[in-house]
C-alpha cells in the first residue's frame, strides 16, 4: 500500500511442502523473497512514494443477499462500516479496525458523502446514558515511519481493488454467517 518505504519490509519466507504429520515439529523448505526482488519483478520502485502516497481512504459496502434485507442485517452491517472506520484498538477476535491494522499510518471512512443524516446521531441525548469517553492510544509508530501530514495524491489502482475484493468477500461471508 505503500505506507512505509521498501527498505522497512522485512523478507518474506514462503514454506514449501511442509511435513505436518508432527504438529510439535513442522518441517519444510523456505523460500525467501526481499522487497528488491518484488521491485524488479513489479518494473521498478513504487510510484508515488510511501512518503506521497494515499494515506486517507473511502470505502463502500454493498449488501447482495438471497433474502429481504431487513433491520438486523442492517444493524449488522452498519455496525461493520462503523467498526472498520475506528481509530481505537480492536475488541476481540474477529475484526481489526483499518486504522490499527496499518499501525497508525492510514485511515478509512465508510461515511456516504452526500447529505444522509448518522442515525446515531438522530438519539435523544435522554435516551442514551453517558459514559466515559475511553482514551484513545493510537498504535506506536516508529519515528523512522513518521511521514508528513498527507497531501493529495492521485488515487491508486489499489484502493479500486480494496474496494473490488471488499464488495467480493463480504456478501459471502454475510451468506455463510446467515446459514449457521
Amino acid at each position: 500500500m505503500g505506507l512505509i518505504p521498501p527498505e522497512e519490509v522485512p523478507d518474506i519466507h514462503i514454506l514449501s511442502k511442509p511435513d505436518t504429520t508432527d504438529l510439535a515439529r513442522i518441517s519444510a523448505t523456505a523460500r525467501t523473497v526481499t522487497m528488491d526482488q518484488i521491485i524488479a519483478a513489479e518494473g521498478g520502485a513504487r510510484y508515488p512514494t510511501y512518503a506521497e502516497s494515499q494515506k486517507e481512504f473511502t470505502l463502500a459496502m454493498i449488501v447482495t443477499q438471497d433474502l429481504p434485507y431487513n433491520d438486523a442485517a442492517y444493524a449488522y452491517f452498519s455496525l461493520l462500516a462503523r467498526s472498520l472506520q475506528t481509530t481505537e484498538a480492536p475488541e476481540g477476535c474477529c475484526l481489526a479496525p483499518f486504522y490499527w491494522a496499518t499501525g497508525g499510518r492510514a485511515t478509512l471512512s465508510t461515511l456516504l458523502p452526500v447529505g444522509i443524516p448518522d442515525p446515531l446521531a438522530e438519539v435523544p441525548a435522554t435516551a442514551v446514558s453517558p459514559s466515559p469517553t475511553p482514551e484513545v492510544i493510537p498504535p506506536e509508530i516508529p519515528t523512522a515511519t513518521a511521514v508528513p501530514a498527507a497531501t493529495e495524491a492521485p488515487v491508486s489502482p489499489l484502493c479500486g481493488s480494496i474496494i473490488l475484493a471488499v464488495l467480493l468477500v463480504l456478501p459471502a461471508l454475510w451468506s455463510s454467517l446467515r446459514r449457521q
